[in-house]
């Protein structure tokens, strides 16, 4: 446990333990604790607290929908025997799991390149967290595995993993709202494995070389330099009609699946015609409140975790900005476009997500005009425009929106009704439907004016017969 910037396994306790042991937290208090240690503090004459404490009751019953299940996920096995007594009611039981993710959320700002061993260890000298039974040694550090997942919401950890494997979960897509993530090439966007053992370099090396054996849990960035004019027209170009809910569903037939894990945010899966968007946007907002990540959990714990200096892609960006480029991508696709928060309002793709996952703020994002959303007034993502930089606007999440657009493009209508939908170049659609129009009308006098002749034809014919 060296590292803890010179402070004491004695005094990290006194710092960390601040709650009376048998003291209960009111309904109130809870996601306040909680929240507190994951974003920081706000100023409680600021006008936001009142929008950020929301943003922060979701946040925190949904860590409860999370843990307090039947039957209990294995990695809870690891948890403290007086946790999981049956006589703990269920708040006492919330209680004292909201104390261990605050335990963990203290470790990894007071440690500089912490491991999951040096989490673990410092959980075991809090008093009634972990279970210190040998047998169960493996299970502790899986449970840390989790709940740093639960904390971030970068990446899909299994509750139920292997024995002695660090695992993420995977869902058959026709189940869950999970993709099924497919194993590629390290260079890929993708995740490269589910799981990965537990050994001495997983659990003594900082989280970034454990969270690098699964591949790329962060989207990779585009680099940073200027398009050339020479660049095809959509190599950086994210023009709004290509990529709106509208074109994706009515003209390139794609699904939406929903997922909880940032890492397969806009996750394209081809073959299949199915795109993954994250489902949890109170997460990205109550994050985005606070516009000084100075001293957050998350960009530090980003910053080392991910952006350790590696890579010149990341060099430029605030690693807390990848929340705020979430709720960006809500507004691109669904609610700059009227016809497509309209079309999102028709559709039963909320029905796919239960009810204990259900985040209010996802309606209103996607079945609303952005206009009306106070969270893009906050935020920094600039005026609503018909085309955006991938580069500039969507630096983490460019690559993957490039990739759809790609795909869209490619799309013709092969149909008449998908020909009507099809709104991606408005000047080629009313063009071609004054054309249909016109043509339609010509053609239809043309027959007219031919059964009228028609008719004259016959009635000179039948006046000109002689009669018997």
């Amino acid at each position: 446990m060296s590292g803890f910037k010179g402070t004491s396994q004695h005094e990290l306790r006194d710092k960390l333990v601040d709650i009376p042991p048998g003291t209960l937290l009111s309904h109130e208090d809870t996601p306040a604790f909680c929240f507190q240690r994951l974003v920081g503090s706000f100023d409680a004459e600021d006008p936001i607290s009142d929008v950020v404490n929301v943003h922060a009751e979701w946040y925190a019953q949904r860590l409860e929908n999370r843990v307090i299940r039947k039957p209990l996920p294995t990695v809870f096995q690891a948890l403290h025997s007086s946790i999981l007594a049956d006589e703990q009611t269920s708040s006492q039981r919330t209680q004292r799991i909201f104390k261990l993710f605050s335990a963990i959320v203290f470790c990894l700002q007071s440690k500089n390149q912490c491991a999951i061993h040096d989490i673990t260890s410092y959980l075991l000298t809090q008093p009634n967290l972990l279970t210190e039974d040998i047998n169960k040694k493996d299970l502790r550090h899986q449970l840390v595995f989790f709940c740093i997942s639960q904390l971030t919401m970068l990446y899909p950890a299994s509750a139920n993993p292997t024995h002695r494997y660090f695992e993420l979960a995977s869902h058959h897509p026709s189940s869950s709202g999970l993709p099924r993530l497919r194993k590629r090439s390290r260079k890929s966007d993708q995740l490269i494995s589910f799981k990965y053992p537990i050994n001495d370099d997983t659990l003594e090396q900082p989280l970034s070389f454990l969270f690098n054996c699964f591949g790329q849990l962060v989207p990779e960035p585009l680099p940073s330099q200027s398009v050339k004019a020479s660049d095809p027209l959509y190599a950086d170009t994210l023009v709004v009609t290509n990529l709106d809910f509208y074109t994706l569903t009515k003209v390139a037939h794609i699904q939406i699946r929903w997922v909880d894990a940032i890492c397969q945010h806009l996750h394209f899966d081809r073959h299949n015609s199915i795109l993954s968007v994250f489902q949890f946007p109170s997460f990205c907002a109550a994050l985005s409140w606070n516009q000084d990540s100075e001293g957050v959990f998350l960009s530090k714990f980003l910053s080392e975790a991910f952006f350790d200096g590696s890579s010149d892609l990341y060099s430029h960006l605030d690693p807390h900005d990848i929340y705020e480029e979430v709720l960006h991508t809500y507004r691109l696709i669904f609610g700059q476009q009227s016809r497509a928060f309209k079309a999102f309002r028709q559709c039963n793709f909320l029905q796919q997500i239960s009810p204990e996952d259900y985040d209010p703020l996802l309606q209103n994002l996607c079945g609303q005009n952005c206009e009306a959303q106070e969270i893009y007034k906050r935020i920094d993502v600039g005026h609503v425009q018909s085309a955006y930089s991938a580069r500039s606007h969507f630096p983490f999440f460019g690559k993957r929106l490039l990739s759809l657009q790609d795909f869209v493009l490619q799309r013709n209508p092969s149909d008449l009704k998908t020909l009507y939908y099809d709104r991606r170049d408005p000047i080629r659609f009313y063009t071609l439907w004054v054309v249909i129009y016109f043509d339609g009308a010509s053609l239809l006098i043309a027959i007219l004016q031919l059964g009228f002749a028609a008719a004259q034809t016959g009635s000179t014919y039948t006046g000109n017969v002689p009669t018997s």
